[in-house]
């Protein structure tokens, strides 16, 4: 089966987006229709949701199951791009689960795809800078071994090499991104939970990881440039990409630039990594009982010991660079965004 180019609606090509309620999916719907394409989305929310009511077209879907996934490409399709931004980002999520969505979810619409008469010209797959060693010192390139170091980043590395081969067999054009810390006014989980922490008072008045560890940014519109750079970008046809703001940041930089914004100083004492990893760890079992997800747990705390920046050269040699290249000036207006929203 070819690869040739989607003959409908040129004057504005269609782009399927999963994920299109998640942070980085919203993010890629409002780039994309702003660059002239037309966005269908899917995700599993219902198609009243604000995130996804300004897709030009949505349909719900849950990419887990085969036959809703068949449904909707062979309603929907062709497609000239495909965005495959959906997963479930949880560091204390059973490895059953990641595997379901993360996993199972790329199978299924890889399936789905490859019954369309016309395939689309590029498959962007969203995979996380998860996936390399992170016990090894940063930054990481593309090169470095994998061997991810949670259940998370295992999971999108198994999602990427099912990807490739099934690329390989069939001739759907793939191409995979590796971003570090996605941070912005959108989201919820990872770097944001020291800001909300902060804000209501509960983050730790002393220093956590531990000292000189860097951390791995970048903002959530750097992700979805880099995305729609590389899938117009002939020469990225099946490649894997870092994408970082290269600045490397320690988290104790950062944890102070937060505190002093929203006034909450973090005192000079450093809690030793296995009390913290010891206490949060039981947190984390309390919101997973409760079917919640947990803001700060085992998982991120062991993350939080280690050097996590990519080195994103190779993506910078195709012309791309951040908008956001300082995470401190990006988080500080990422509070301003979390103010307006009332979420502070």
């Amino acid at each position: 089966m070819g690869s040739g180019s989607c003959t409908c609606c040129r004057s504005r090509p269609r782009c399927l987006l999963t994920g299109a309620g998640g942070f980085s999916g919203q993010e890629m719907r409002r780039l994309l229709q702003k660059s002239g394409y037309r966005v269908i989305g899917t995700d599993v929310i219902p198609r009243d949701d604000l995130a996804v009511r300004f897709c030009d077209s949505y349909v719900r879907c849950d990419l887990r199951d085969i036959s809703a996934t068949g449904r909707l490409v062979r309603e929907k399709g062709p497609f000239d791009l495909v965005f495959h931004t959906a997963g479930l980002v949880d560091l204390a999520a059973d490895y059953r689960m990641l595997h379901a969505v993360n996993v199972g979810g790329t199978d299924n619409l890889f399936r789905a795809l490859l019954t369309l008469p016309e395939l689309p010209r590029r498959l962007m797959l969203w995979s996380s800078g998860g996936v390399y060693d992170l016990s090894l010192p940063g930054p990481l390139d593309e090169d470095a071994p994998l061997v991810p170091t949670e259940n998370y980043g295992r999971s999108k590395l198994e999602s990427e090499r099912l990807a490739r081969s099934l690329a390989a067999e069939t001739g759907l054009v793939l191409t995979v991104i590796r971003p570090s810390g996605i941070y912005g006014p959108g989201n919820r989980y990872g770097i944001a939970t020291p800001i909300f922490l902060a804000a209501r008072g509960g983050l730790a008045p002393c220093r956590m990881g531990r000292r000189g560890t860097r951390v791995g940014t970048v903002q959530v519109n750097d992700v979805a440039r880099a995305a729609l750079h590389l899938a117009r970008l002939d020469e990225a046809a099946g490649g894997t990409y870092n994408v970082d703001d290269g600045a490397g940041r320690t988290l104790d930089a950062l944890l102070e630039a937060i505190s002093e914004r929203l006034d909450f100083p973090v005192l000079p004492l450093r809690l030793p990594q296995r009390w913290l990893t010891a206490g949060l760890g039981l947190l984390e079992r309390a919101a997973t009982r409760r079917g919640r997800q947990a803001l700060f747990g085992k998982g991120m705390t062991e993350i939080m010991s280690l050097d996590t920046f990519l080195d994103a050269t190779r993506l910078r040699r195709t012309g791309w660079s951040p908008l956001y290249p300082d995470p401190i000036a990006g988080l500080l207006e990422t509070i301003d965004g979390y103010e307006q929203r009332g979420w502070l």
